[in-house]
């Protein structure tokens, strides 16, 4: 085994973006472990736990942190969240928001962990300082 400044365990969204992140911010040397080989030709879809079939909300800040890192959300069929209606069952009222009242283009995105996963995989297969 050879050394690495840095080892994330977990391959999920938030180690593959962490890694990410220290890559593009640092000149550490980055180390992911995870259960799930992510080298395997299979794995582009992922099939493990950190990438799985889930859809999931991005906030706004959350999408534009991803996007300075190089990743292309609209590669993912990334929808925005432009309108927002929060409500309590059993009780009355709740609260609608619309982006165009927030002078926004929307609130962030709604996308598919899987092809998350495979954009965030991309970003760091030819990375020097990094691997699995």
């Amino acid at each position: 085994m050879t050394d690495s400044d840095v080892i994330i365990v977990g391959g999920g969204v938030v180690g593959h973006t962490l890694a990410l992140g220290l890559i593009a911010n640092t000149t550490l040397s980055v180390t992911l472990v995870d259960a799930v080989d992510a080298t395997k030709p299979d794995s582009s879809e992922a099939t493990g736990p950190g990438f799985d079939t889930r859809i999931i909300a991005l906030s706004r800040r959350t999408a534009e942190s991803l996007t300075r890192l190089g990743i292309n959300l609209d590669k993912t069929g990334a929808t925005a969240i432009e309108h927002i209606q929060i409500t309590d069952k059993g009780h009355a009222g709740f609260c609608e928001l619309d982006a165009d009242d927030y002078h926004l283009d929307a609130f962030g995105q709604v996308v598919s962990l899987a092809r998350l996963g495979g954009l965030l995989r991309d970003a760091l297969k030819d990375q020097q300082r990094f691997r699995y």
